[in-house]
C-alpha cells in the first residue's frame, strides 16, 4: 500500500472522475500526446540523421590523414635531402682541415 500524499490524492481524483464517468476530450488526448510522440520521435530521428552521415565523415576524415600522410611524407624527404647535404659538407670541411679523404 502507497502512503505517499500525492498518491493518496491522484487516486481521490481518479477515483472521482471514474465514479463521474468522465471522459477525456480530443483535445486534452492530443495535449498529452505531443510531447510524448515528440519526446520519442525527436531524438529517434537525430539518431538517424546522424548515423547516416557516418560515412560521410568517415570519407572526409580518410582524405585529410592521406592528405597529412602525404606532407609528412613530403617533410620527411626535404630533411632527409637536408641531412644529405650537411653530411657531405662536414665531409668536406674534415678534409679539408684535417686532410681526411
Amino acid at each position: 500500500m502507497n502512503t505517499d500524499p500525492r498518491h493518496c490524492m491522484l487516486s481521490f481524483y481518479a477515483e472521482r472522475a471514474m465514479r463521474r464517468g468522465a471522459t477525456m476530450t480530443d483535445l486534452q488526448i492530443l495535449t498529452i500526446a505531443v510531447p510524448v510522440v515528440l519526446s520519442i520521435l525527436l531524438p529517434l530521428s537525430m539518431l538517424i540523421y546522424s548515423n547516416s552521415r557516418i560515412p560521410e565523415v568517415r570519407e572526409t576524415l580518410r582524405a585529410e590523414m592521406a592528405l597529412g600522410f602525404e606532407r609528412l611524407g613530403n617533410k620527411t624527404d626535404h630533411l632527409a635531402g637536408e641531412v644529405a647535404t650537411l653530411k657531405e659538407m662536414f665531409a668536406a670541411h674534415l678534409r679539408e682541415h684535417n686532410g681526411v679523404k
